[in-house]
């Protein structure tokens, strides 16, 4: 099983944030499940601005 935990919270400052995008992401996830890189997947993801995510 894969954990995948994702915190945005503690960014220092606006110039150290990055942009979390669903296309990339679940491209990702697509891949790594065609490659059987897990069999079953929880994915948590934490934002302060989630209005952003």
């Amino acid at each position: 099983m894969l954990y995948l935990f994702l915190s945005l919270l503690h960014l220092v400052s606006r110039s150290q944030t990055f942009q979390l995008k669903a296309k990339p992401l679940i491209d990702a996830l697509q891949y790594m499940h065609q490659n059987k890189m897990y069999r079953k997947l929880v994915f948590y993801l934490e934002a302060a601005e989630s209005a952003h995510v």
